[in-house]
C-alpha cells in the first residue's frame, strides 16, 4: 500500500505491522534472554525492524480501496496489529471476524470486507438490487 502507487487497492488480511514485537512477545524465553544478555533489547531490536513496518511508510493505494480484516482472538497476530495498521491509514474499512489467524478462511466478515474493496477498485461488478454478495 505504500511501495506501489499503480495497485488497484490493497487489503491486509490479519497484518503483522511490528515484527519486533511479534517476537520479543511470542520467541522463546531462552532467545530473549540471550540476546539481552548481549546488550540487545527489544527497544534495539524494534529499531533495527523499524524499516520493514508498515507502519513506517504512508500509503499511497487511494483511501476507499484499503480495507483489513483480521480474527479478534488471533495469537499469532494480536487483533492490536491489525488496529495499529487500521489507524495509520486513516481508518479504512475493516472487518473483524470472531475467530483465530486461520479462522479467516471461513470467516463472512474477511470476505465482505474483501468484495466491497474489489468493488470500489472496480475489480468486481456491482451489486444489483436482490442479488446475493
Amino acid at each position: 500500500a505504500s511501495l506501489e502507487e499503480d495497485l488497484d487497492c490493497v487489503v491486509a488480511g490479519n497484518p503483522a505491522v511490528d515484527p519486533s514485537h511479534l517476537f520479543w512477545s511470542n520467541a522463546l524465553a531462552i532467545a530473549t534472554h540471550s540476546l539481552s544478555a548481549e546488550g540487545i533489547r527489544e527497544e534495539t531490536y524494534q529499531a533495527l525492524l523499524r524499516p520493514v513496518s508498515p507502519l513506517a511508510l504512508e500509503p499511497v493505494v487511494p483511501h476507499d480501496r484499503r480495507a483489513i480484516f483480521a480474527g479478534v482472538v488471533d495469537r499469532v497476530v494480536p487483533p492490536v496489529q491489525a488496529h495499529s495498521l487500521w489507524r495509520h491509514w486513516q481508518e479504512p474499512r475493516i472487518g473483524w471476524y470472531q475467530g483465530a489467524h486461520q479462522r479467516f478462511i471461513r470467516a463472512p466478515e474477511g470476505r465482505k470486507v474483501l468484495e466491497e474493496t474489489l468493488r470500489a477498485a472496480d475489480m468486481l461488478p456491482s451489486e444489483t438490487a436482490g442479488t446475493p454478495s
